[in-house]
């Protein structure tokens, strides 16, 4: 069964769970509940948790990173190396400055725009080539540390859970009908999407 593999990016400790930089790991936590996906620690084999999950004809790897922010591509690395997912196959979801909150953007390539965890799998997968998904939380009002290593708001957390149904429609259309027709249906502000 053809290999997806969808890496969100995010801190590991405790302290940094609700935190606006660890959206990734939000996201895909999301995706194992809905997926009925359950968490392995493979921090041993692949310095990550895991949850792999059956559908859409595909065998999806949840991957949540153990080596933190800065590292992520020392995992993603050797994930991608031990199960053969080439890099068309593989979908990078973080947190974005630069977009507002309830705004997700999917891309089949990129630049990091700053971000120290695609920076990392930049380097250790030696292309910007992957397909990544960008989760806005805009700006704030604080230093850009002090707002990243924030946590959401209770009524930002409801908001996000509309963004992450939304980002599950678009992993099901990218499955359906590819990463085109994801990015023209489910880019932009959820609460316009639909």
């Amino acid at each position: 069964m053809h290999a997806r593999m969808i890496v969100g990016l995010g801190n590991p400790e405790a302290s940094y769970l609700n935190n606006r930089h660890n959206v990734g790991f939000l996201l895909v936590d999301h995706l194992a509940r809905c997926w009925d996906g359950r968490w392995e620690n493979n921090h041993s084999k692949f310095a990550s948790w895991t949850a792999e999950v059956k559908k859409d004809g595909f065998r999806w790897l949840l991957v949540k990173p153990r080596t933190y922010m800065n590292r992520s591509g020392v995992a993603v690395r050797k994930l991608v190396d031990y199960f053969s997912v080439s890099v068309g196959d593989l979908m990078v979801c973080y947190d974005d400055l630069d977009l507002q909150p309830g705004i997700i953007r999917m891309r089949p390539a990129g630049s990091s725009g700053g971000h120290n965890g695609v920076k990392s799998i930049d380097s250790h997968l030696g292309t910007q080539s992957y397909p990544r998904l960008r989760l806005g939380i805009g700006r704030g009002e604080k230093e850009v540390i002090q707002h990243v290593l924030s946590d959401f708001t209770d009524s930002e957390k409801v908001q996000l859970e509309r963004v992450f149904d939304e980002v599950e429609r678009a992993l099901h259309t990218w499955s359906r009908a590819g990463l085109e027709k994801a990015m023209s249906l489910h880019n932009g502000k959820v609460s316009d999407l639909g």
